[in-house]
């Protein structure tokens, strides 16, 4: 990264000072410290769709006019009143006041309860914020299953999981004739990819921003929840824990914002599809030669592993969501 090209376009003092922060899946983090102030810089890694990023941009424009009871990023403009620009490496890229505070591990059913209220806060903030662009992405439900990933779920390259790509198959299949029922259900703009990563806490464990708005667009309203059960239910923790911790989630969700029936009834098929986005996602990337093979085994195994959790406790869980939502 070099930052002489960003203080050109940006209003930063020159004795400034950059070192990298954390690099997820589709961006890296850089902190520009000049001596006055702190900013976060955001460079895109999964793509360079100047409409995606100006959707989002569009959308954090107007929660800033909002009135949340936590931080959300706002673009700093460059000297030419763009919200964001291209680095010599053709990178996008965008800069922001730097926000304070730490991502939650969420061992504690506490961390979940906060980030539950969190989640439904948003939801119903995002409900009343109207733009004229057009999202970048389609709902959830419009994953588009292209034939290269079904036969890539039917002659997967490594044969130690098949079984669970041909699996993967039947329900990306499956899945179609879910869509006229969740095409009549309430919808709204949504964040589409609320996790531990996405959020920041202070010491004291309140939720103090909530980040990383690339994947925001118009979907259910009930997605959002949908989204964070499926981070919450990840394989490898123990099953009374889970159980605190889902519970205390949707508590907190339940606390600020009810649901239809009708959305509750779909909570699990939504799990299942995020799980589902997630892998096609990654296969994607690794077409691209964005990501290695590696990454692609690891989303499968993670897929599999979920919906086998919820088959088994699909009655339990519906219960709790009913109890706490309805």
């Amino acid at each position: 990264m070099n930052l002489n090209i960003i203080q050109s376009q940006y209003p930063i003092c020159p004795d400034a000072k950059l070192r990298i922060g954390k690099s997820g899946m589709n961006n890296s983090t850089f902190y520009i410290q000049d001596g006055v102030s702190s900013y976060v810089l955001r460079r895109y890694e999964g793509h360079k769709d100047v409409d995606k990023v100006g959707f989002e941009h569009t959308v954090l424009f107007a929660l800033a006019r909002e009135s949340l009871p936590f931080h959300t990023p706002v673009p700093i403009l460059t000297c030419d009143g763009a919200s964001y620009m291209t680095t010599e490496e053709e990178k996008l890229v965008s800069l922001f006041p730097f926000i304070p505070g730490d991502n939650p591990t969420f061992a504690e059913p506490g961390q979940l309860l906060e980030f539950g209220r969190g989640t439904a806060v948003l939801t119903k903030v995002l409900s009343s914020v109207e733009v004229d662009a057009k999202p970048a992405y389609p709902p959830y439900y419009e994953m588009e299953v292209t034939k290269e990933v079904l036969e890539f779920c039917s002659n997967p390259p490594f044969p130690e999981l098949a079984g669970e790509l041909e699996e993967m198959g039947r329900q990306l299949l499956d899945f179609s004739r879910h869509v006229p029922t969740l095409r009549s259900l309430p919808h709204q703009l949504i964040h589409g990819d609320l996790n531990a990563s996405n959020v920041l806490y202070d010491s004291a464990g309140k939720l103090t921003a909530i980040l990383d708005f690339e994947f925001v667009t118009y979907d259910l309203r009930v997605m959002e929840l949908a989204v964070c059960l499926s981070d919450v239910t990840k394989p490898g923790m123990d099953d009374e824990l889970r159980w605190l911790k889902i519970e205390a989630y949707l508590q907190g969700y339940g606390s600020e914002l009810r649901l239809s029936p009708e959305e509750i009834q779909v909570i699990p098929l939504l799990i299942q599809l995020r799980r589902l986005d997630v892998f096609v996602h990654f296969l994607g990337r690794y077409w691209d030669g964005v990501d290695e093979i590696g990454t692609v085994k690891a989303q499968i195994q993670s897929t599999r592993a979920r919906t086998q959790w919820l088959e088994a406790n699909r009655t339990k869980l519906m219960e709790m969501c009913y109890r706490l939502l309805g």
